[in-house]
């Protein structure tokens, strides 16, 4: 990702993402760095996912270092979403926050997979796995965003890229 607030911080080159260059001031940017982080320790891929899908636990937040935390909430009008805050240390002066739609979530984790499993082949079983347990192996398409195809449990053959 693109800087995200201090240069060091910066995970360019390590991301899964679909906005691997996402710029800092991107409504995505909070999501963005927060799937990149989630799937970071290349161990349970499924490790910070189980609190941002249905059904979402109460009070659940997962997260980690270096200081990012998601988790579920009900909007004003009732509808679920999904909150992502970065700590001012990785943005500053304030940090970063946005709200994204469990539609949002879902499609921007598959793609991610999508994209680990390009780029560790070994662990394809995992994201399988993943994909499997929170639903996720039908195509999607998100508004403005590359279509994703319907999983067939084979090595993906190209990145899901969005800009």
């Amino acid at each position: 990702m693109a800087q995200l607030g201090a240069p060091r911080y910066s995970l360019a080159g390590q991301s899964c993402v679909s906005r691997p260059e996402c710029a800092h001031d991107h409504p995505d940017a909070p999501l963005m760095y927060a799937i990149t982080c989630a799937f970071g320790d290349y161990e349970a891929l499924d490790r910070f996912l189980k609190g941002i899908f249905p059904p979402y636990p109460e009070g659940m937040l997962s997260g980690g270092d270096p200081g990012w935390i998601w988790y579920h909430e009900k909007s004003e009008d009732g509808s679920d979403v999904v909150v992502v805050e970065i700590d001012d240390i990785i943005s500053p002066p304030d940090g970063m926050w946005n709200e994204y739609s469990p539609a949002k979530i879902r499609y921007e984790i598959r793609a991610a997979l999508n994209n680990f499993a390009l780029q560790h082949p070994a662990r394809l079983p995992h994201v399988a796995h993943v994909i499997e347990e929170f639903g996720l192996g039908d195509a999607m398409d998100y508004p403005g965003c590359t279509p994703i195809p319907t999983w067939d449990g084979t090595m993906p053959t190209r990145r899901i890229l969005n800009s």
